[in-house]
């Protein structure tokens, strides 16, 4: 099935490593519309990581990153045609502290985006990385709850925080439809985002069966 993305709108991603960059990660959100300029036309990259809402949202991320982990970096992709035509890129800096409660790098909070559509077309996802979770030792699940609580809190400013006539949507490439997200949530149980590894070096032990 042909994949469809609507004229005018851009592709935030945020991207940066775990593991003192022995695995990398993307996650994003798209926003529009935006109309089309032969320079740059979607969202200023300045602007929005200079907000205060930005400030909020990365200083409630760092809360799940361990030392050695950090987001680096943001781009912006504006698509017409199907296809990304400009691309914007800032350098950033959102680097972990957490020293314990240590997590796999494949552990993430999972942010559901809904839409006024009550339908699989009507909702996204974002994997935001977990390099550190405190788990109760009794029923294994955070034992600050809150703390993701406030994330879903502080991507919904976010995403309240948007120019005029512009929205943070969700965007179905099967239908061709971006539908602005109108709620963002999350469970507090750790999910595990399966993506591919990059640059972990498994070792492996074998032993003799005689």
């Amino acid at each position: 099935m042909a994949r469809t993305i609507p004229d005018g709108y851009a592709r935030v991603v945020l991207s940066g490593s775990l593991a003192s960059g022995s695995e990398n990660f993307a996650f994003g959100y798209w926003i529009g519309p935006y109309e089309e300029q032969p320079v740059w036309s979607g969202p200023d990259l300045d602007i929005l990581t200079a907000s205060a809402e930005w400030t909020a949202l990365m200083g409630q991320i760092q809360v799940f990153l361990a030392a050695g982990d950090s987001i680096t970096s943001v781009d912006g992709y504006y698509y017409q045609g199907n296809e990304a035509i400009q691309h914007a890129h800032k350098t950033i800096s959102v680097v972990g502290s957490a020293t314990t409660a240590i997590m796999p790098c494949q552990i993430a909070v999972v942010m559901t985006l809904r839409t006024a559509l009550a339908t699989r077309s009507g909702r996204g996802r974002m994997f935001i990385p977990v390099g550190s979770l405190g788990l109760s030792q009794t029923t294994r699940l955070p034992a600050s709850p809150a703390n993701i609580n406030t994330l879903v809190d502080k991507w919904a400013a976010l995403f309240s925080a948007t120019p005029p006539g512009v929205n943070a949507v969700v965007v179905s490439q099967t239908h061709g439809l971006a539908t602005p997200i109108t709620s963002v949530d999350a469970d507090i149980i750790p999910d595990t985002q399966r993506r591919r590894r990059n640059r972990l070096i498994a070792t492996r032990h074998s032993a003799a069966v005689t």
